[in-house]
């Protein structure tokens, strides 16, 4: 919203959705007594949810799709492709808060395969995947597109250095084409603790302004570093600031998200299901993208909630499969009330992806 004023509408339903998204999630690993209660309470929420939204129960139903795995049974926490801990070395010390020092004795020690790993410790993937609508901190950031991906993941100083470059090729819409570029380190810092440094980099093929939205003015290129930290925990809760100069772009989220292998359940091998919600709030100073509107810059702000839910299949050793859906909200409006009449885009937006990835 360009003034950063909106109705408690809008806010509230955010804290809502959000309130009770958590909720299904410390379900996991409940006794039954306490999962009996909070489905009553999930039960409340979703109806004041339902009384928010009124006709957009498909929406509705999204959450709950995503909920629903989690209170079935207890299932350790296990990444959709590889454990996630894999990198990671054990925090030395005989305290929780005790920092890990290995990121510098391996850098010390002058070995290059304790800094770097062996050759065989390289991963590798490569993927593409058909997305129905883009969606970035909670808005549409463009049509239907086709995403391809590549990514390359290194033990790093003790940690996992990681990097990719990933496409967005809209098909038939006046949003632009999108190359990413994002390179970072995640490290286990403390015991309970890790912590994630990175930055990308974006080009376009046309101006864009906010959160991809097409535009006269704008910019062709932007970037951000952000830096978050996530607990060694069930659900993963993690929070993040990430801040880009193009925009005067700084953003504050929190987020949860959890895996299931369903080989077990199912008697499929190699199937899992993962989740994964985010809140956060976004404020910006240029949001024009550095180039004046009607003699102003733009700053707006506004609060989103983003839930998605994916199913990915290995079909073959390193082939895997994926279909998912993102829900994404905000309340910075819709329709064109953004600086010199700028469509925001609905508040509301659903999309579905599909597509095919290899890991080597």
């Amino acid at each position: 919203m360009a003034e950063m004023v909106q109705t408690g509408e809008s806010d509230a339903r955010v804290i809502k959705i959000c309130f009770a998204s958590v909720w299904g999630f410390h379900l996991m690993g409940a006794d039954a007594k306490t999962i009996a209660t909070r489905l009553r309470l999930w039960h409340t929420c979703v109806t004041m949810i339902n009384k928010s939204f009124c006709a957009k129960s498909s929406v509705a139903g999204l959450l709950g799709l995503l909920a629903l795995p989690f209170f079935a049974r207890p299932l350790a926490a296990q990444p959709l492709e590889s454990d996630p801990y894999h990198y990671a070395s054990p925090a030395n010390g005989p305290a929780w808060y005790t920092v890990n020092s290995e990121a510098w004795d391996s850098f010390a020690s002058f070995d290059t395969t304790r800094m770097f790993g062996k050759g065989s410790q390289q991963d590798f993937t490569v993927g593409v995947d058909y997305v129905s609508r883009p969606i970035l901190y909670g808005k549409k950031a463009g049509g239907a597109s086709m995403v391809p991906e590549f990514t390359w993941v290194s033990p790093l100083f003790g940690g996992e250095g990681y990097s990719s470059v990933t496409g967005t090729l809209p098909l038939h819409s006046p949003y632009a084409e999108e190359l990413d570029a994002t390179g970072g380190w995640r490290y286990h810092l403390m015991e309970w603790t890790d912590i994630d440094i990175g930055g990308n980099l974006l080009f376009y093929n046309k101006s864009v302004q906010g959160s991809g939205l097409p535009a006269t003015w704008g910019t062709k290129s932007a970037g951000d570093i952000y830096v978050g930290f996530t607990g060694r925990v069930i659900s993963h809760p993690a929070i993040y600031f990430s801040y880009d100069p193009t925009f005067g772009r700084s953003i504050l989220s929190g987020r949860l998200s959890h895996v299931l292998d369903l080989g077990d359940l199912l008697g499929v091998k190699g199937l899992y299901l993962g989740g994964k919600l985010e809140v956060g709030v976004l404020e910006a100073d240029v949001y024009n993208g550095g180039n004046k509107v009607a003699g102003q810059n733009w700053r707006n702000g506004y609060a989103f909630f983003e839930a998605s839910l994916d199913v990915d299949y290995e079909v073959y050793h390193g082939v895997f499969l994926r279909i998912g859906g993102t829900w994404g909200v905000n309340n910075d409006g819709s329709g064109s009330n953004g600086i010199a009449g700028t469509n925001l885009g609905p508040d509301d937006n659903l999309s579905f992806h599909g597509g095919i990835m290899y890991s080597f």
